[in-house]
């Protein structure tokens, strides 16, 4: 897989800042910006803000649209980008801007009117936004009732200590706190663990990442959960209703979205109609 990563900041300390004054209608843009192309054949790559300036390495024209139109709250997922020509998923670039904010830290959203702005500059980007139905799966409880158990402990666990942690098997781990989620990947067999989490925990942290399709928590859970599951690296697609699970490509175990029936639960193909961002027209980028 693929793997592009939005660097929001890894910093612990948040700075509410603001940039210099705008009139009011002015679009927000960088002072200064530099696309060049990158010929270096890797896969990974990442965008994100660093203080004042916005810098990404290896990334597509989408991947940059992936960044410039994500909401506030939630996600942008791939389906909701539509069109553009070939190159815009293939074509990478590198790419640094700069705005005069006095040395302070620009506010994410401001960050993300100025990429729309570079985008719509340098690559005469045109878009629209519209309503389609888009193909996704929900997440919900299987004819043969769950079979996973609520913790034992209910509580809320503490914010701080939701998280997912990958490692090895063999890798020496302290215990998980409650609220966290563990995948030890070996060569053929992940192990997933969690302490009371909730459903929209093992979508959000797992599920989505492995699916095509937009993944929506329609279970109705509301108890947190142990989980122990056991699962092959290889994925495969979620199965249409009434179709036979094939034999898993590794034999010591079945695919994460066969696993998951162990739990009790199941993935169901439909359709949400869900705001998609239509590329209308895009060019290569001009030179700095």
């Amino acid at each position: 897989m693929k793997l592009f990563t939005l660097l929001l900041g890894a910093f612990a300390t948040v700075f509410v800042t603001a940039v210099k004054a705008q009139t009011p209608g002015q679009r927000q843009s960088f002072e200064v910006a530099s696309i060049k192309p990158n010929n270096s054949g890797r896969d990974g790559g990442g965008a994100g803000p660093r203080g004042d300036r916005f810098v990404a390495n290896n990334v597509t024209l989408k991947n940059l649209m992936f960044f410039a139109y994500s909401p506030r709250v939630g996600r942008l997922f791939s389906q909701q980008i539509v069109g553009g020509p070939v190159w815009s998923n293939t074509d990478r670039f590198d790419v640094e801007a700069k705005v005069d904010a006095g040395g302070r830290t620009v506010p994410i959203d401001q960050m993300r009117l100025m990429v729309q702005s570079l985008l719509e500059d340098r690559f005469h980007l045109k878009v629209h936004r519209e309503m389609r139905d888009l193909p996704v799966y929900n997440l919900v409880i299987a004819k043969g009732g769950l079979k996973m158990k609520p913790s034992a402990d209910q509580t809320a666990p503490d914010p701080r200590q939701r998280f997912i942690d990958f490692t090895s098997p063999a890798a020496e781990v302290a215990p998980l706190p409650r609220g966290a989620m563990r995948v030890a990947k070996g060569p053929g067999i992940s192990v997933l663990t969690a302490k009371s989490i909730a459903t929209s925990a093992l979508v959000n942290n797992l599920l989505q990442g492995q699916s095509d399709r937009i993944v929506f928590d329609k279970t109705g859970l509301k108890e947190l959960f142990d989980i122990d599951l056991r699962f092959s690296n290889e994925g495969d697609p979620p199965l249409s209703p009434g179709t036979d699970a094939p034999p898993p490509s590794d034999p010591s175990g079945p695919s994460l979205f066969t696993a998951i029936q162990e739990l009790g639960l199941k993935l169901e193909p439909d359709k949400a109609p869900l705001e998609v961002i239509v590329i209308d027209s895009v060019s290569k980028p001009t030179e700095n």
